[in-house]
């Protein structure tokens, strides 16, 4: 499965009910859409990044498990 945040989620608990799974990601990073790009500066840009708000408690959750960083202003970045 590939590696957005779906597939990741899929992944987990796939594996969780013991199944073996294989993630393929064609990019160089997982995450999706969820990407951080630098500016000629290095100021950062949000690429297809999403406001998620404090009742989104389950997607933060998998978020944490997936060490996705989540900025105060409600952004998020995905780290490779």
């Amino acid at each position: 499965m590939g590696g957005g945040l779906s597939g990741l989620v899929a992944a987990r608990q796939l594996q969780q009910l013991g199944a073996e799974v294989l993630v393929i990601e064609a990019k160089a990073a997982v995450g999706g859409c969820i990407q951080t790009h630098r500016g000629a500066k290095g100021t950062p840009m949000e690429m297809c990044a999403t406001r998620f708000g404090p009742q989104h408690s389950y997607l933060q959750q998998l978020m944490q498990a997936f060490n996705i960083q989540r900025f105060s202003n409600g952004r998020v970045a995905m780290h490779g």
